[in-house]
């Protein structure tokens, strides 16, 4: 169910004398919501890479703060240490961003002058409207906004931004009027927010992907603000916990905890050494409309019997073969490891006999050029000797750069391999199937291979895949005398839906017709279509915010008196009717400082269907919006034969007054029934 973001108010007397309409009252906010970052990279950070690593989420009295030994600065009016708000537990000292949001309310209605005192960057938003821009490295700057008419009683999004590249960090959030003197903004005019994404439960023990070593567990979680009871699910099918089907459902309890793995309770066996576990928290207040509200799901890892984790990464490239050390995560009570290395995948996997070691780490010495190795562990645990998998890496100049990469996800039925050329190939042989085994032993002339790809052309089109299938290739460097050099064997699995666009295909080569925006039809050139799709330079897609894989699509709208959307012209899939879908699946991902503005979709050019949150622009989270096909089929659209898809912002027939900012689209999917 989408909803309207709603504000966290501490006082419920607050929240009644506003809804009978008296103003001019006793502020009584309580702070501002503070989010804060890890960055990496050059300074200033952009805005992506600035808010992308999260650390911690808190309520912050005002905007007030001096950290790090050697703080020297000279304020105009003095430090007032009772104002003083220390920085949150494992931040770090250096490149580091904060991002505070709330609302604030003016006393009386006239105009107010807001300044910023920073060391690095500031920047403030004031109901939409960027105030203060000083986003650079500098010591200690203050920065006076323009003046801004204000009425009493009312409150108005704030938003302030702040990074920290080295040495002092210190923000402070000042306004003064012709009624009020020069002041720090308190406590008592500040609102803050509570997200969408804060409803549901949170802070999961075991953490979400964390792999434990027990076959039984108390699960614990942090209960959402506005949760009375907790409908639980716990299973290791992923589909049927997200959907809540199956046995998954262990009931409606008030507690935060519960038992899986022991007499008595969930899985009363035991869990499953090299099981995945699969668990979602659903929190309930029958009194409140929007509930349930439907938890993310967590997952965790009993540690499997044999080694895991492999360091460097099953499928690793350009691993240096001066340094070269492997290392790997324990098998579930192993107590020695038998390790075996070579550049043959036959005699590393039959390999059997070596001397038993307590060490987890191995020194292979120096290693070749442009090969590829393999490695394995077999792991003892007082018992039983249990075989390892065999992983390969390779090292500079041997092929590589799978697409799909090697181990991916959800990949599209029609997708065409891509690869990275050997240093010394003249061309590749290429093989592909759906057997492990074969596609490793495959020679010339079997079922498997795909035949001889010129330098140059590194590409393979499979044909049209099976739905959730395994599938593995591989393609062998031949030199110019004609030898062929074993590449590594590379996995993807499909994906169990229709796959409308990933944005994983789309490349910098603009020449060749690749580029993002050669697909996606934006508004360059059209007055009344305020849209850009990618950037103005490579690479044109995104590559650090995405939902999943490598890439998502940014598109910047401007739907002022307009509107900003952005065409694909179909090839594949066009029958969305295929094997029953009923659902298509848009993830987006917003930001604050977005103009909130309708968000629609539309097929074959048709009317547009509008997201029911008209705080989409706004979700600074990855989000899925859910369509019943159905809606399209009441238009009169032929599901059988969809020619183009449209996703956009404002209102095309009828363009109204409205912002801009920038949105990123990824994952655009066709679902079958639940199961």
């Amino acid at each position: 169910m989408c909803r309207k973001l709603v504000y966290l108010m501490f006082s419920f007397a607050l929240v009644l004398s506003l809804a009978s309409g008296v103003l001019g009252q006793a502020q009584e906010g309580t702070g501002v919501r503070g989010e804060y970052y890890h960055f990496s990279g050059s300074s200033p950070p952009s805005r992506e890479n600035a808010f992308r690593d999260l650390v911690a989420v808190r309520i912050d009295p005002q905007i007030y703060c001096y950290w790090n030994p050697g703080f020297q600065a000279t304020h105009p009016d003095g430090l007032t240490p009772d104002l003083y708000i220390p920085p949150p537990d494992g931040l770090r000292s250096d490149t580091f961003a904060v991002r505070w949001l709330g609302e604030i309310e003016a006393l009386k209605s006239e105009a107010y002058t807001f300044i910023t005192g920073a060391d690095d960057g500031i920047r403030v938003w004031l109901n939409g409207e960027l105030i203060i821009d000083d986003w650079a490295d500098h010591d200690r700057t203050e920065t006076t906004s323009d003046p801004v008419e204000l009425v009493a009683g009312q409150k108005y999004p704030l938003v302030v931004e702040g990074y920290e590249n080295g040495g002092e960090a210190e923000w402070q959030l000042y306004w003064q009027s012709t009624s009020m003197p020069r002041q720090v903004v308190p406590q008592s005019a500040l609102y803050p927010v509570i997200k969408a994404q804060d409803y549901p439960a949170s802070n999961p023990i075991p953490a979400d992907g964390e792999v434990v070593r027990q076959t039984w567990l108390s699960m614990l979680w942090t209960a959402g603000p506005e949760a009375v009871s907790h409908d639980v699910y716990f299973g290791d099918d992923f589909d049927k916990v997200k959907a809540g089907t199956g046995d998954t459902s262990i009931g409606n309890q008030t507690n935060t905890d519960f038992i899986v793995g022991f007499p008595g309770f969930p899985f009363p066996e035991g869990l499953v050494p090299g099981t995945t576990y699969y668990w979602r928290i659903d929190e309930v207040d029958e009194s409140n409309p929007d509930s349930p509200w439907t938890g993310p799901v967590w997952s965790f890892l009993v540690a499997p019997r044999i080694a895991f984790k492999p360091d460097p990464a099953d499928g690793a490239e350009d691993v240096d073969p001066n340094a070269a050390s492997l290392k790997w995560e324990v098998g579930f009570d192993a107590k020695l490891h038998y390790v075996y290395f070579g550049d043959d995948y036959d005699t590393v996997n039959n390999a059997a006999g070596a001397m038993p070691t307590g060490l987890i780490n191995f020194r292979p010495g120096v290693l070749e050029l442009a090969k590829t190795y393999y490695w394995r562990v077999d792991e003892f645990d007082g018992m039983t000797t249990h075989k390892g998998d065999t992983w390969s890496f390779t090292t500079p100049g041997a092929v590589g750069s799978p697409r799909p990469p090697h181990g991916a996800v959800n990949v599209k039925h029609n997708k065409i391999l891509r690869w990275a050329p050997a240093n010394n190939a003249a061309s590749h042989r290429v093989y592909f199937g759906a057997d492990k085994a074969a596609v490793q032993g495959a020679a010339t002339g079997s079922p498997e291979d795909k035949g001889s790809v010129d330098l140059g052309a590194e590409r393979l089109d499979p044909g049209m895949l099976e739905w959730d299938t395994d599938y593995y290739w591989r393609a062998d460097p031949v030199d110019a005398s004609g030898n062929a050099t074993k590449g590594p064997v590379w996995s993807f699995t499909t994906a169990n839906f229709l796959v409308v666009d990933d944005f994983e295909d789309y490349t910098d080569d603009d020449a060749a017709g690749e580029a993002i925006w050669q697909s996606w039809i934006d508004g360059f050139g059209v007055a009344e279509n305020g849209s850009q799709v990618g950037y103005l330079m490579p690479p044109y897609a995104e590559q650090t915010t995405v939902q999943s894989g490598l890439q998502s699509m940014p598109l910047v709208y401007d739907a002022d008196q307009k509107y900003a959307e952005a065409v694909l012209t179909l090839v594949y899939p066009k029958d969305w009717t295929t094997r029953g879908v009923d659902t298509l699946g848009v993830w987006f991902k917003g930001d604050w400082i977005n103009v909130p503005t309708p968000m629609y979709v539309a097929l074959n050019g048709g009317e547009p269907v509008n997201n029911e949150d008209t705080d989409a622009a706004q979700r600074d989270i990855w989000t899925e919006w859910l369509v019943p096909l159905q809606v399209f089929a009441d238009q009169g659209i032929d599901l059988g034969n969809v020619n183009s898809i449209t996703i956009g912002f404002g209102n095309k027939t009828n363009p109204q007054p409205g912002g801009s900012g920038t949105m990123f689209i990824d994952d655009i999917r066709l679902y079958t029934p639940a199961p």
